[in-house]
């Protein structure tokens, strides 16, 4: 009996250096995000087809980013993350005069983003549960954008749609307020599709989950 226990004794801090068994979980975001719309460049882009001096031009974002996600934990350090995110809108706006007639236009353009990342993390010894994180993988962007011009007494409207997959990462924080919930912090970078106006966008998310174990 006694040797037994002593075998016991002597595992206990290898199954506390093992840390929690695999385990799925789930999380909801929302936060912010931020693109990099070049508008001098649609300005000049546009600009030579109105009369001198009526050009005008402005860009609107709604920078309200939400998303979902599911991730799977495979050891204590690392795991991986499918997640969905809406960014928002970004509109570019302008008006000006052709040959003396006022005209007006506008695109407004959306996108969904879907993708699969390995995450990484370390300890950060502020505090127990507190976490550093590292996210590399790949994301599919959808892009869609719709467009309307108004002038000469009629209205013209088109849209694009289009889908590019680039690699993507990501860092972040994470805190484990108990071994079920957690909360996260996330900086992570995509690039739309070659036709969109945007570019390149960041996306600031706070997530709060919960663990499956």
């Amino acid at each position: 009996m006694m040797k037994k226990s002593a075998i016991l004794l002597a595992l206990l801090p290898l199954s506390a250096m093992a840390g929690p068994t695999p385990h799925p979980y789930v999380f909801v975001s929302g936060g912010t995000a931020a693109d990099n719309l070049d508008q001098a460049s649609l300005d000049a882009q546009y600009r030579p087809f109105a009369d001198a001096g009526t050009y005008q031009s402005s860009v609107s974002s709604s920078a309200f980013a939400f998303g979902l996600g599911i991730g799977y934990q495979l050891t204590p350090r690392l795991g991986f993350e499918a997640a969905y995110i809406n960014p928002g809108s970004t509109s570019y706006s302008a008006t000006g005069k052709v040959g003396g007639v006022p005209v007006a236009g506008s695109v407004k353009e959306t996108a969904d983003v879907f993708s699969l990342d390995l995450v990484g993390n370390v300890p950060i010894p502020i505090t127990d549960g507190f976490y550093g994180e590292l996210k590399l993988g790949a994301a599919q962007v959808h892009g869609h954008a719709d467009g309307t011009l108004n002038g000469f007494g009629a209205t013209a409207s088109g849209s694009y749609s289009a889908t590019k997959t680039n690699l993507t990462a990501g860092i972040g924080f994470r805190y484990d307020f108990s071994q079920d919930y957690f909360a996260k912090f996330d900086l992570d970078y995509y690039k739309a599709p070659d036709q969109s106006y945007v570019g390149t966008f960041n996306v600031t998310t706070l997530s709060i989950g919960i663990r499956f174990q």
